[in-house]
């Protein structure tokens, strides 16, 4: 059930209370309890969960547990992004009747996953993994989704998540940013689906209800405010849902391409390709330049946009 490194061949004498080897797990189950140095990792090693510092020079002892891109290496979800452990002694245990559990080295709780009072059953044999497509999954033997981090975004999108909401359980998707590069907790911006009227994407800033975005209502192939959208069909597939029970959007890559979509800290949706040289290549941001933003200039303005376009290899 997990995979253990070559050096655990040290003799069992030299091993003590001071010494620990770091475990990389494939499935976590209730017998596991994951620890500040192991990771839990994909089956195809390209997403790992673990314990991580943003500011290793400022705040060295601020932890958190976070979803990754291995390589290029990239945060993509945050367990306890409002409540950082302090040092190294946090654990992530996964109890028997399906909850998730962070907990720091005094086992006071930082986060829970909260499944198991949202059950309609008990959990039969809990275990998580993450699958291919960097969904962290809580499941059980009976196939059932107690818990997943595609219902839970921060500030990233990735293939086949969504956005939007279902009216039947009240489940919301929506982003929002950091507050810095450096820190995860809840920042400024936030990106969501209004479903009220003709459903769009808007993005707000807190405190701010004049600052707003909007990308427009679905016209079949893309939202009529993100002309970016357009110009990626050739890459990418996005969905649009709309029924009594659920509205929402979503993407998936038509070749094999990996990207992501963040909110960053400065209220711009970017969406980040990887190239053959495996870097985070920028290749577009909503909104490109001010004139998107909505009602800037008033009624009967005209604004002379400064971006250069140009063609991207």
């Amino acid at each position: 059930m997990r995979k253990i490194p070559s050096m655990f061949w040290v003799p069992l004498f030299l091993l003590s209370s001071s010494f620990s080897v770091a475990l990389d797990y494939s499935v976590i189950t209730p017998r596991d309890s994951l620890k500040d140095g192991d990771t839990l990792s994909s089956t195809d090693h390209v997403f790992q969960l673990g314990f991580f510092s943003f500011d290793q020079d400022e705040q060295p002892q601020h932890r958190f547990l976070c979803l990754w891109y291995k390589q290029p290496f990239a945060v993509v979800w945050v367990a306890n992004r409002n409540n950082p452990l302090y040092g190294t002694s946090g654990f992530l245990n996964l109890s028997a009747s399906g909850d998730l559990q962070l907990f720091d080295g005094e086992h006071r709780a930082l986060w829970s996953s909260s499944s198991s009072s949202k059950a309609t059953k008990p959990a039969k044999n809990p275990y998580l993994k993450i699958n291919c497509t960097g969904n962290l999954l809580l499941g059980d033997d009976e196939e059932a989704v107690l818990w997943q981090s595609f219902d839970d975004p921060m500030n990233t999108i990735l293939a086949g998540m969504k956005l939007g909401k279902n009216f039947k359980t009240q489940q919301e998707w929506s982003l929002t940013s950091w507050k810095t590069l450096k820190d995860p907790s809840t920042g400024e911006y936030t990106l969501s689906l209004d479903t009220r009227g003709l459903p769009q994407l808007i993005l707000r800033k807190k405190g701010d209800p004049s600052y707003s975005y909007r990308l427009g209502s679905w016209n079949g192939l893309s939202f009529t405010g993100a002309p970016a959208m357009g110009r990626e069909n050739t890459l990418f597939n996005y969905k649009f849902t709309s029924s009594a029970q659920e509205v929402n959007y979503s993407w998936t890559p038509r070749r094999d391409i990996v990207s992501r979509l963040v909110l960053n800290t400065t209220g711009k949706l970017q969406r980040f390709i990887q190239s053959k040289q495996h870097e985070w290549n920028l290749a577009n941001t909503a909104p490109e330049d001010e004139c998107d933003y909505y009602s800037i200039c008033g009624a009967y303005a005209v604004f002379r946009s400064k971006v250069e376009y140009f063609e991207r290899s």
